[in-house]
Formats: structure tokens, C-alpha cells, sequence
């Protein structure tokens, strides 16, 4: 590895540069380039980069990369100048900043400064209902807290989910309850059946005997859009809180005590606390020792909602679910025009899969094909880019 005198038209061009910013760098053989340092961004820690005057050797041992150099052009020539860049650990020297001159004559290199990751003080990955919810709550307590999501969006998938009591007893302390609760219709009573249209079993949720409803809780079970829950939580947190297309691959304890995050991108973040919710697969959980993979269920669940242009096909304060060899489904309404439903049927884990949304609405079709109580036509009255498909696991 070869470090070059920088000369003073690298010195001259430097200084044109946006901010007077350059990377001398080089670095296999004899090639020496000269590359743009980007501007600070908005919120990231700098530090001083003081100069450090080594010898090619040592140059060569100093993480064998980039060297950076800052100039400004007076009336007396080109002369250093003591620039901050984003860093937490900064190289310094106790040699004085030296004329340009004299950096054109020696063997002079400016220590790259770890520009290592930005720091952030808690980091949530995911932003699911989960990693949302937590987020802020966080930020509710007055705990700077940023979520890294890796799509490019909050995600809409999913359809809808059904919120019990215990579930709005936490929107409400986090300040999305009551905005939610005034677009969704308020279940009160369980109907089980069987898939030829006999009526098993029927009850109000207020008779459950459980802890909750004896303690005097009231009853509260509603269905929400995924894709509205998590909007409600968002709007409730910062504009740049949520950092999409970004992806964690990779988790690193430190020395310092901190957590070392490795995105997708190639980039690095650091952060005091870090919180897993990314699902399934979650890279945190590997980092914490739980390896143990995701079980399969041993079926798959197709979900949707459904839009209608008259009446429901079920009491709009109803659960209804219907039972069949193999293969179950319900349904609930949502609003007035709108009823989320969902099929599950027994499958092996590798069994194929339909690759469009058209088999998707074939193959739930062919899972309750002759079925009472209006489930085929609640899969044909939904908009087949909206069905999803899972194999359900868990932990």
C-alpha cells in the first residue's frame, strides 16, 4: 500500500469543493484519487480532525483507506483549515497545523477520523404495530426514539385486526383510541357454526367470565384496518422518526457498552438501547441468542376485506365463525359497507403457493367452495391486490 505526497493542484481543488472539502485517497499501487467529503447531516455529533503528520509507513497502518484534507485559499496561498465531519471517535494529533507548503514537501497525511456510525439514543426495529407502539410511548415519555423500517412505507398488508379490550385500554394511553374507535364497529356477540349453515353456538362477549369482565371492565372489541392502525400511530411521532428503506442485517455489541447496527445499505448506526421488533425473523433475536427458528402452524390464512354496496351479510355487532374438514373462516364487520374475513386451511410448509393475485382468490375459493353463510361471496366482493396470504408461524 502506497500514499502519495498530495500536491497542490489536489491541495487547489480541494478547496473548490463544496464546503472545502476533500478525501485524498489511495491506494493500490500508485493511483491517488481525490473524492468529496458529503456535508454534515441535520442532528449528527461532529468533531474536530486535527492533523497528524506520520510517515508513508505509518500512513499505511492507519486503517489503510481515506485521508482527509481541508484547505481555503488566502492571499498568501493555500493553508489548512480546521474543519468538523460526523465522528465519534476522533484521531488527534499534537502537531500544530502546518503551511501547505510544507504538506506538499513531506510525507504528510491528514488521519482519516473513524467516521464511524451516528449515534442515536434508542433504536426500535421495525415499524409494525409493535415497534410503533413502543416508539411512542417512548416519545410520550420524552425519550428521543427513532424506528428503522425496511420498506419503503408503512406497510398495508395484512388487512385488519381485531383490538379487544385490553388492546384500547393501551391506544388510549397512547393517544390514538378515541380516533380509531369512532370508524370501526363494536362487536358484542360470538356466533360459532358449521360450514353447511347450522348455528353451534352463540354468545355475548359481555358474559365472558374471565378476570377482566369480573373485575367490571367493559367489553370493547372492534376490527381495524393494519394499515389505519399503524397511520394513527405514526402521526403521533416526529416526521423523521421513522427511517424507511432501512434495513438492519447485522447486530454488534461494543466495547463501549452501545449496540452496533449494520444496515443493508453498507452504512453502520450505534445506539445506547435497542429494541427488536421486526418480526419473525428478527435479526435481533439472533443477536440475543434466540435461535431457534420460527414454528410453522401447519396452515396457511388468506385475508381480506371486503366492500359491499348493500347490507352486510351478518348482524353488524357479530364474530361469526364457521367450522369445516380441514378448513376454517370468519368474518366481522368493520363499517357499514366494509367486512373483514379470513380462511385458514391445513397445508404442508412446503407445499407451492400460487404466484398472482388472481390464484390467491382461486385457491381461497377452493377452500370454502359451497360453504353457507356468504363466505365465497365475500372473497369475490374484495379487490384481489389487497389479499393476503401467510403461512403462520410463531416462536
Amino acid at each position: 500500500m502506497q500514499f502519495r505526497k498530495p500536491r497542490r493542484a489536489d491541495l487547489r481543488a480541494a478547496a473548490r469543493l463544496p464546503g472545502g472539502c476533500a478525501g485524498v485517497t489511495c491506494v493500490r499501487g500508485a493511483e491517488c484519487l481525490a473524492t468529496p467529503v458529503p456535508a454534515l447531516s441535520e442532528g449528527v455529533r461532529p468533531v474536530s480532525v486535527l492533523s497528524l503528520h506520520v510517515s508513508t509507513v505509518a500512513a499505511a497502518r492507519i486503517w489503510g483507506e481515506c485521508v482527509m484534507v481541508t484547505v481555503r485559499e488566502t492571499a498568501h496561498g493555500l493553508r489548512p483549515q480546521r474543519r468538523t465531519i460526523a465522528s465519534t471517535d476522533a484521531v488527534t494529533s499534537s502537531r500544530p497545523w502546518m503551511p501547505a507548503r510544507r504538506l506538499a514537501r513531506q510525507h504528510t497525511v491528514l488521519a482519516k477520523a473513524a467516521v464511524t456510525a451516528e449515534h442515536l439514543p434508542v433504536v426500535i426495529t421495525g415499524a409494525g404495530i409493535a415497534g410503533l407502539s413502543a416508539a411512542v410511548a417512548l416519545h410520550k415519555c420524552g425519550v428521543p426514539v427513532t424506528v428503522l423500517e425496511r420498506a419503503p412505507a408503512l406497510r398495508q398488508e395484512g388487512s385488519a385486526v381485531a383490538l379487544w379490550s385490553n388492546a384500547w385500554r393501551g391506544l388510549d394511553a397512547l393517544g390514538v383510541g378515541q380516533q380509531l374507535r369512532q370508524d370501526y364497529k363494536l362487536l358484542e356477540r360470538v356466533e360459532l357454526c358449521n360450514h353447511s349453515g347450522r348455528l353451534l353456538k352463540s354468545f355475548a362477549l359481555a358474559d365472558c367470565t374471565s378476570s377482566s369482565y369480573s373485575g367490571g371492565i367493559r367489553n370493547e372489541t372492534r376490527g381495524v384496518l393494519r394499515a389505519e392502525l399503524l397511520q394513527a400511530l405514526a402521526q403521533q411521532l416526529p416526521t423523521d422518526a421513522i427511517q424507511y428503506n432501512t434495513q438492519v442485517v447485522g447486530v454488534h455489541d461494543t466495547p463501549q457498552g452501545t449496540a452496533l447496527l449494520q444496515l443493508a445499505d453498507g452504512n453502520t448506526l450505534s445506539c445506547d438501547v435497542l429494541i427488536g421488533a421486526d418480526g419473525a425473523n428478527s435479526v435481533v433475536a439472533q443477536h440475543l441468542g434466540l435461535q431457534v427458528p420460527p414454528n410453522y402452524a401447519g396452515y396457511v390464512a388468506y385475508r381480506g376485506v371486503a366492500e359491499y354496496s348493500g347490507s352486510l351479510p351478518l348482524p353488524d355487532n357479530t364474530i361469526r365463525q364457521m367450522w369445516g374438514a380441514g378448513v376454517r373462516a370468519g368474518m366481522y364487520p368493520l363499517s357499514n359497507t366494509t367486512a373483514y374475513w379470513y380462511i385458514c386451511f391445513n397445508a404442508d410448509e412446503d407445499a407451492p403457493r400460487p404466484s398472482d393475485p388472481a390464484g390467491y382468490v382461486s385457491e381461497a375459493l377452493s377452500c370454502v367452495r359451497g360453504w353457507s353463510w356468504d363466505v365465497e361471496q365475500a372473497v369475490r366482493n374484495t379487490d384481489p391486490g389487497t389479499i393476503s396470504r401467510g403461512s403462520i408461524r410463531d416462536r
